[in-house]
């Protein structure tokens, strides 16, 4: 998924989570993507099993809001998005040629153009579980500061 549709689904799902903190709740369910910003960093170090999101729910229990986003993302990438779109891609004959990469546009797309905005900024709070997972406090800044202005630029679109 990309990093709106993740905020999107996010969105769906927090009257069902209800986070203490929705800004943590949100800058949880991106932060994963951090990766993208770390030159050499794998995909490996920042999603986490959730076996181990849930070791650090216990662990920081004042992250919860935070880790329950991270549990979002990392749940959410774990579906088969291409299947998924494939199964309700209009055009027959096109559907079962489409890429993975392919699948994860159109979502993206139909997130950012079709659904409603989500209209929640994100934390940009630096925490213990991003530094465990060898993400440093200037990488979370950074990362923090890009995605809301991509985030909120989308909300000029409605």
């Amino acid at each position: 998924m990309g990093p709106y549709s993740h905020i999107i689904l996010a969105s769906e799902l927090e009257t069902c989570i209800r986070p203490v903190d929705p800004q943590e709740y949100y800058w949880g369910a991106i932060a994963p993507d951090i990766r993208y910003l770390v030159p050499g960093m794998n995909r490996s170090q920042t999603h986490i099993s959730p076996d181990e999101i849930l070791e650090y729910i216990i662990q920081y229990p004042h992250l919860k809001s935070f880790l329950q986003g991270y549990l979002v993302h990392c749940l959410s990438d774990q579906l088969n998005l291409s299947k998924i779109i494939q199964r309700r891609f209009p055009l027959s004959w096109q559907k079962n040629g489409l890429s993975p990469q392919q699948c994860i546009l159109i979502l993206e797309f139909f997130n950012i153009i079709l659904v409603k905005t989500v209209g929640k900024p994100l934390s940009r709070t630096y925490n213990v579980a991003l530094s465990k997972m060898g993400i440093n406090e200037e990488q979370a800044e950074k990362f923090a500061k890009e995605i809301n202005q991509y985030v909120t630029a989308h909300y000029s679109l409605k």
